[in-house]
Order: C-alpha cells, then structure tokens, then sequence
C-alpha cells in the first residue's frame, strides 16, 4: 500500500489549514441520553464517583451528520470518574491550575454532597479518581480532558472543594474504553438525537494526471486516460472496545460499504517498443487526501486518501501501435466488509459488481505481450488512543492481450471485404479485481491481511484487425508471412484465462473495434514493426452489429489460472501502521 504513519501526521496538518477534515465537537449528554444521569433518585447523583462514564461528539459535513461515543471505564478498586459536565449545573465558579481545579458550589446541600461522595478518594493513599473537565471549564480545557485527582480540600465557609493532582491524557487514563462511529445503536431508551449516523468518505474524483511519457531503453510509452474517474462514496462505520489496552475480539470493527459508487478506466497508449525480456512497473499518477475524521484529545484520527496509479507488463514486444481499451466498474450499494479489530478476521458480503469491458484495439502492426492496470485504492490510516491501524480498498481493472502482426496477399483477416494484406490478431482478456488490506504492528513489508472480495473475468473474443490500404491487384492464390527479424514467439495464448469455463457454455460475444485511431489518441510512432509467420490461421472477426462492449462474467472468488508465463500481477500500495 506505501502508506505510512507520517501521512496520517500530514493528513491532520493539511485538513487542519483547509478546513476539510470532520471534527467532531463535545456535545452534551442531554441531547443524546433521554436523561440525565440519576443514581439512587438523588437530584445530587451525578456528583458520585463511577466505575463508567459516556462522552458523546457530533459534527456535520457535506450535509451529513456523525456522533460518537466514548464510553471509559475505570473499574479499579482503586480508582473511579467523574465528569464536571454533568453537574455544572450546580456549579457557581470554577478555578483550575495545572495541578487543582476549584469547584465552588451553588447550594449548601450540593457541596454537603461533595463531602460525602469525594471522600473515599482521601480514605486511602492510593485512591484516585479522573475529573473529565469539560471545554472551556478550564482555561486550559479546549477540549474534554482528564485530570487525576488524588486528594481533595474542602472549604465549607465558601462552598469550595479543590481537587489536587495533576492533569493527563486518555492515552494514560483509558485503558478500558468503547468507542463507536457511525452505524451505532442508540440506548435502548428512546434517545433525543438519533445516533444511527454514518460517516461517508466522498469517492467522486478525476485522476490527477491525465496522461504522461514513459521513455527507456527499450521502448517509449506515451499514455492518455481520455476518461478516468471514481464516483459515489464509502460509508464507514468504527466500534472498538478494548480491556485493558487489547481489542476485544468480537467487538470491535472498521466496515465499509459503497454508495453509488463505480470507476470509468478507458486509458490509450502509444507504444514504440522492441523488447526481448518482460518488463514491469506500476507508477502512482496522484494521492488525493479526502475529509477525514477527528475527535479532539487524541481520541481519533481517521485520514483517508485516494491513490490513482497504473501498471504495466509488457514484453516481448515488437512494433509501435497506438492501443485503445477501457472498463467500467459499478458497485452494489448493499456490498459490506469488515474487519474485526481482535481476531483480525474479515467479513464480507454482496459485492456483485456490474462490469463492461471495450476490447483492445490497435492501429499498426504490433506483437507480443501487453497489460496494462490503472487502480484506484481507498486507503485509510486510523488512530484511536494512541493506537493505530491502516487498511485498504483497492479497485484494479486488468486489461491485457497477445497481439500477432500477420501478412497475406490473398488478405490476412478472411472476413475482410476490402482484402487488405496486413493486420493484427488480439487475443484479449480483462478482468477487475476487488481487494482489502490491512495492517496492524510495525512493518513487516507486506500487509497483515489480504482478501479478495471479488474478482470477475470478461472472455472476450479474438479479433483480426485489418491494417492499411485495399490492395492494387488481384490477389494471389499463395500466401507468405513477412519474416520477423526479431525472436518475438507467435504464440496467441491469451494473458489472463477465466476460471474453468463448462464447454457448453460459449463466450461473450464482442464485436470488433474499428482499427483506426481515435482522433484523440495520443500519436504512434512511426517505426515498423516486425513480422512473424502465424503459426495457424487467425480467428475472424465476429460480423455482429451490437455494442462493443462486453458483460463480465461473475465468477466465484478463487486464484486466476495464468495461462501465458509472461502475465505478472503487480503489488498493490502498502501502508504501515501498528495497533
């Protein structure tokens, strides 16, 4: 994934300056809880020291609102909390320092209360408690934080008790949390604000480089995405709960599910090669960082980002053609997976994509080996108290071919009226795959999980594209190949092969792409190509009149046989982080 810590760092920084990040702001227990808080039916309740305490944060962007819940439990012997939120309607002033905060109480019965309920903390030397100061109940307060109290002063001449110790952090303090994002259940009493919310990340996005050159020694590559893009939007859901700083298995998750969401891939190259080995390589085209989520205090910080790159695998290869191709991909809205955050394990459901491949066209003669890849990944870095993992949707569209130069004076594609003597024979195929990654402790160079949600494979049909001008003459009875001057083999094996196929079955239809070059398409070179004799007649071209695109066949998730030795996947993007 090539993500790393640092990007989280850089993501908070950039979003902060922006304004695009999704903080999420302390918001009171009223508006969530159908009540406050009542222990024991006394109006003065919410002044005793719990083993348990919620905090709720809420936010809006885009239109769409997200609460969270921060439930801390301090179930010690030794130690309990309080949050100042609670009772600041009993409170006249409040006076804080880096080492007490003064509470002066509006009523004689309240601060006789406070005697009775914050004593406990002085009865042994080692009681504690944690005082959550709300914001702004301290100057220093900008946000909900802890303060570890550890002995208290009272003052009954002017109400005043003054709890001594020291401020803190959740990171210190919560050892025993749940905390939830999105997707939640409310209390089971009805609740004032409907917490059912769901934090979406927006994938409408074009790719940043729209095209680009690619020289080296062996071949010159120019690329153009004529149309490249994601659209719709992922919808995450975050519930961790941990004892003692380990993740309960079973209870605690990431879920993402999509929400309209597809991706268009129709990229055109030029290619002036003569390749004698196989070469690969996959180039990140932009990384394009999107509103992430954050609850202050070091809580949590969720930084996603979007990552267009393109791979290639080419070779041997011999010619300089300009090659047309593209697929487009639509998710299913009730698609959903998830990760649990103690066993690791991944669920996953639905994802049945629609999907439309345009087979592969050329404009001279070429041969050899060709695939190329355009990806994109959702990729997501999130910290929650100090603990961080880092997981990743990467969508990777394949599309490659075997391409064949052939001569014939009798006209090398026998269903070409115009008899013309050279041309192309493509043995297509293109394939999308769906995959989620995720990483967890330090890096290791390869993630700690890797699932394939889905991986559907198009059978297209092999194509003879007629090259140049009709013949001058009548044809002649014989026919020759041009002899290749290169040890390019004239094998038409197909790059990626569809999972075992029953022989009733026959393959999508696909009807050929006109072999001229698109007006747009980047130009070709101009050297020749090399020709090699076929090593058996080409397949024709199928005469059908309908759309050139072809439906993807839906196949059930399990390892692609390759049937060429040359088709190499790539790695997809890595990312680091530990939890």
């Amino acid at each position: 994934m090539h993500f790393s810590r640092a990007w989280l760092a850089s993501f908070l920084a950039l979003h902060a300056q922006q304004g695009l990040a999704l903080v999420l702001e302390d918001i009171s227990h009223l508006d969530v809880e159908p009540h406050a808080l009542v222990v024991r039916g006394s109006e003065y309740s919410n002044l005793d020291l719990l083993k348990h305490n919620s905090f709720y944060y809420g936010g809006e962007h885009n239109g769409r609102s997200s609460v969270a819940n921060f439930t801390v439990t301090l179930d010690g012997e030794q130690e309990g909390i309080l949050s100042m939120e609670r009772f600041e309607n009993l409170l006249e002033s409040v006076h804080c320092t880096d080492t007490s905060v003064a509470v002066t109480l509006k009523e004689e019965q309240a601060f006789a209360y406070t005697e009775q309920a914050w004593q406990w903390v002085n009865d042994v030397a080692d009681h504690t408690f944690v005082l959550v100061v709300g914001k702004g109940q301290c100057e220093w307060s900008s946000n909900r934080l802890p303060f570890i109290v550890s002995n208290v002063a009272y003052d009954e001449s002017t109400k005043t008790a003054t709890l001594e110790g020291k401020t803190s952090s959740w990171h210190e303090v919560a050892h025993t949390y749940e905390l939830s994002l999105g997707k939640q259940t409310a209390p089971s009493s009805a609740a004032r604000r409907d917490i059912d919310k769901s934090t979406s990340l927006d994938f409408n996005h074009d790719i940043p480089v729209r095209s680009g050159r690619l020289p080296s020694d062996n071949f010159d590559l120019t690329w153009e995405c004529a149309d490249c893009s994601t659209e719709g939007a992922f919808e995450l859901g975050f519930h961790i709960k941990t004892e003692h700083g380990f993740p309960k298995v079973g209870e605690g998750s990431i879920t993402l599910s999509p929400n309209g969401v597809s991706a268009t891939f129709m990229p055109r190259l030029a290619l002036d090669a003569d390749i004698k080995d196989q070469t690969t390589n996959e180039i990140d085209l932009g990384r394009i960082p999107i509103a992430g989520v954050s609850i202050p205090g070091g809580i949590l910080n969720i930084g996603p980002q979007i990552v267009f790159s393109l791979g290639y695998t080419m070779g041997p290869v011999s010619g300089s053609a300009t090659i047309t191709t593209g697929v487009t991909v639509n998710l299913d809205d009730s698609a959903v997976v998830s990760i649990d955050l103690g066993s690791h394990d991944v669920q996953s459901d639905g994802w049945t994509p629609s999907a439309q491949a345009i087979p592969v066209s050329v404009d001279a003669e070429i041969q050899g080996d060709i695939e190329i890849f355009p990806k994109a990944s959702l990729q997501i870095s999130a910290q929650v108290i100090g603990k961080g993992i880092e997981v990743g949707l990467n969508l990777r569209p394949d599309i490659s071919a075997t391409f064949q130069a052939l001569h014939s004076t009798e006209g090398a594609c026998p269903d070409d009226p115009k008899h013309r003597q050279n041309a192309v024979t493509v043995d297509p195929s293109a394939s999308v795959t769906l995959n989620f990654e995720a990483t967890f402790g330090e890096d290791d160079g390869q993630p700690d999980i890797s699932r394939t949600l889905f991986e559907y494979v198009a059978p297209l049909e092999s194509q003879c594209l007629p090259l140049g001008p009709e013949p001058s003459g009548t044809p002649t009875p014989s026919s020759s190949a041009i002899p290749s001057s290169s040890a390019i083999p004239s094998s038409s094996s197909v790059i990626i092969s569809p999972p075992t196929i029953p022989s009733s079955t026959p393959p999508s239809s696909s009807t050929p792409v006109s072999s001229s070059t698109p007006s747009s398409a980047p130009p070709s070179s101009s050297t020749p190509a090399a020709s090699s004799t076929p090593s058996s007649t080409p397949p024709s071209s199928s005469a059908s009149p309908s759309s050139p695109t072809d439906q993807f066949t839906v196949l059930p998730v399990q390892p692609t046989k390759r049937a060429h030795h040359h088709h190499r996947r790539m790695g997809s993007h890595r990312r680091h982080g530990h939890l």
